[in-house]
């Protein structure tokens, strides 16, 4: 089989490479303790809009597992702050993908 050019990276190099909005790796994040990953569509989607809601309402009591919280989302740096802060999350890290 022909090789496409394109090599997927593995799951150890992908988590080292994507970093949160403050420059953090969702492996330096999750090393040593739980990590529940968020993943968002857009702000558009119901889905989404209800994990947030429900995450803004749970939050401390996930948290307080001594599990951390991060998202992942599909959008611009830019557009996601307004939708995380309406449910009181803009404070989680944000991976972009």
């Amino acid at each position: 089989m022909a090789s496409s050019g394109l090599e997927k990276p593995d799951f150890a190099s992908a988590i080292a490479a994507a970093t949160d909005q403050r420059g953090v790796s969702l492996s330096e994040l999750s090393n040593g303790q739980r990590t529940l990953v968020v993943f968002l569509r857009h702000s558009g989607c119901t889905f989404c809009r209800e994990a947030l809601a429900d995450l803004g309402v749970n939050r401390a009591k996930i948290e307080a597992t001594g599990t951390k919280i991060a998202l992942v989302h599909l959008s611009s740096e830019a557009d996601i702050v307004p939708f995380v802060e309406k449910y009181g999350v803009a404070d989680l890290p944000r991976f972009s993908d």
